[in-house]
């Protein structure tokens, strides 16, 4: 006895052929495979009063992804590191059971375990290999498995609507399943959703099979509504968008029927990979006052980061300035180095990013906040559950929204500070400079009217004795008349006089920059743009968070009784 904390999975003896054959496969299936994002098999024991058998795995104490996604936090999705776990960790139990030759069949967040582990981090499990089989890619297979929301279309027709040709399926049907899953936890919701749900599977099928190409979700918000498609993510996922750039060709790509736009196995693992390996640049653009999450090769290389900025600000790369604190990131960085190879603390510090030139179009994004639902006027406690738990996750949202915000607002007032440093080292660097170019002029000065002295008295002796020999030096005297005319010609004289004009202006400019940085400086030290502590901007928010989730617990309990006395009634209409 080791004393480890272990799960147990009872088989009961119901006499059912297809059970037993899925403990069968279960336990078949679980003993031929080990990875770290499969739930490890312990043995098959026997229990000792009924003498049943009982498969025992290792215990993952986060619970199911499905218990994940319940809870009012995640209504929305996960947050872009969980997602990410979730995404590789998948990915990687995924390609494991391709390369010994197996598919699930039955991939969705209930069968997907969340294991906690030493260092306090997530790690995502595979798990209910009872619809398990071994397949390889060219096999096919007849048998119908899987849950109604997650069924291919093909499998679904035959399964649900009990219809359809006899049709043989083969192992990327797992895809499909994996892009609803993955698609559920970057959003918090289900791709494909007739008004009815389950209650009309004939629209659910005319969904997902008429789906048009590059589509990755279709939601019906009427009885007998027109299907809204989309191919985009919703706007509350909470993804960086160019993670969401990334994810979307890859949904799009598994949750396709048509084989010229299907996605096999090799390519979504590829692409998988391709994300977790990207470097992750977080640089926060000034004008609309948001964190641009930038996910990089590693190949990249400076170039790249500024051609990516000027896609998404509209921004080209020569009307940016980039800094890392006070220092543009150009002079931080060799030009031709790689992403990868750039120093850890360099891609761990916030970058901001400015436009050289003012920028008059451009406003702060606003964060797009759900609406609260309304409490019907009569009791009912399921859907007062649903209602109050939809209101508990807007409550969550909005104190991620305010955080965020908060956190803007601080990068708001650092990225002020950077630029009021750099724009100073830069004035510093020219009125350093500006004495020598002014001493320059001087001497150009001096040494122009030093050759128009001399000139003045060559020029005249040198026309008395060549006016007598013009045959013999007739190319001297032309290059005579040249130089005459060059010391005529005022321009070299205008020039001069515009370059010192242009000093005094620029001494003047230098002047009144130096105090306006000074005036501002002051006015940032005395004068606060943020949520000051004193505010409790976040803190009042989580305080009614709290008083939300309150109201929630309520209303669970409350739907768990089924029947309510009266003063559980009196409680239940005062909370709605």
């Amino acid at each position: 006895i080791s004393g480890d904390v272990v799960a147990v999975k009872v088989f009961h003896d119901s006499g059912l052929r297809h059970l037993d054959v899925a403990r069968k496969r279960e336990v078949e299936s679980l003993s031929l495979l080990s990875h770290k994002n499969i739930v490890k098999f312990l043995g098959l024991e026997k229990e000792f009063i009924t003498g049943q058998e009982v498969l025992v795995t290792e215990f993952c104490s986060g619970g199911s992804l499905y218990t994940c996604l319940e809870q009012p936090q995640n209504l929305y999705g996960f947050t872009e590191s969980e997602f990410l776990i979730f995404l590789k960790d998948i990915a990687e139990g995924m390609a494991y059971i391709r390369h010994k030759g197996f598919i699930h069949r039955d991939i969705k967040p209930g069968n997907i375990m969340r294991y906690i582990g030493e260092d306090g981090r997530s790690i995502f499990k595979l798990t209910d290999f009872g619809a398990a089989r071994e397949l390889q890619d060219d096999e096919t297979y007849m048998s119908i498995y899987g849950t109604e929301e997650y069924l291919h279309p093909g499998m679904f027709e035959r399964a649900v609507l009990r219809g359809g040709m006899v049709q043989s399926f083969d192992a990327t049907v797992d895809l499909w399943s994996l892009g609803v899953t993955i698609y559920h936890v970057a959003t918090g919701q289900l791709p494909f959703q007739p008004h009815g749900g389950r209650q009309d599977p004939v629209t659910m099928h005319a969904i997902i099979s008429k789906k048009p190409v590059g589509v990755i979700s279709g939601v019906q918000l009427e009885e007998n509504g027109q299907i809204i498609w989309s191919k985009k993510l919703p706007t509350t996922c909470q993804l960086p968008e160019t993670l969401q750039d990334l994810l979307v060709p890859m949904l799009a790509g598994v949750m396709e029927t048509n084989p010229q736009h299907k996605w096999n196995f090799e390519r979504f693992f590829k692409t998988g990979e391709d994300i977790n390996t990207r470097v992750k640049l977080n640089i926060f653009y000034c004008c609309s006052a948001e964190n641009l999450t930038l996910y990089m090769k590693p190949t990249d290389t400076y170039a790249s980061i500024v051609e990516v900025l000027a896609g998404i600000t509209e921004n080209a790369a020569s009307n940016q300035l980039v800094l890392s604190d006070d220092r543009e990131l150009s002079e931080l960085v060799d030009p031709t180095l790689e992403i990868r190879n750039y120093s850890k603390s360099l891609l761990q510090k916030q970058i901001y990013l400015f436009p050289k030139q003012f920028q008059d179009d451009v406003r702060h994004r606003i964060i797009d906040i759900p609406a609260f639902s309304e409490f019907s006027s009569e009791m009912d406690l399921e859907k007062d559950a649903k209602i109050s738990k939809k209101c508990a996750a807007i409550a969550y949202y909005i104190c991620t929204a305010i955080s965020r915000v908060l956190q803007h607002q601080n990068l708001m007032v650092t990225a002020e500070n950077n630029l009021r440093i750099s724009i100073k080292r830069v004035v510093w660097h020219c009125e350093k400079n500006l004495p020598f170019i002014s001493s320059a002029l001087v001497q150009v000065r001096r040494r122009q009217e030093a050759v128009r002295w001399a000139f003045g008295y060559i020029i005249p002796f040198a026309k008395v004795h060549f006016g007598k020999m013009k045959t013999e030096f007739s190319d001297a005297h032309n290059c005579l008349k040249t130089i005459e005319r060059s010391m005529e010609d005022p321009s070299c004289q205008e020039f001069l006089e515009k370059i010192e004009k242009r000093m005094k202006e620029i001494e003047n400019y230098i002047q009144v920059l130096i105090s306006k940085l000074m005036e501002q400086e002051h006015k940032s030290v005395t004068l606060s743009s943020t949520c000051s502590e004193e505010d409790y901007c976040l803190s009042k928010a989580e305080n009614l968070k709290q008083k939300v989730i309150g109201v929630m617990t309520i209303m669970m309990k409350h739907r768990k009784y089924g029947e309510l006395h009266s003063h559980e009634k009196f409680i239940h209409q005062c909370e709605m």
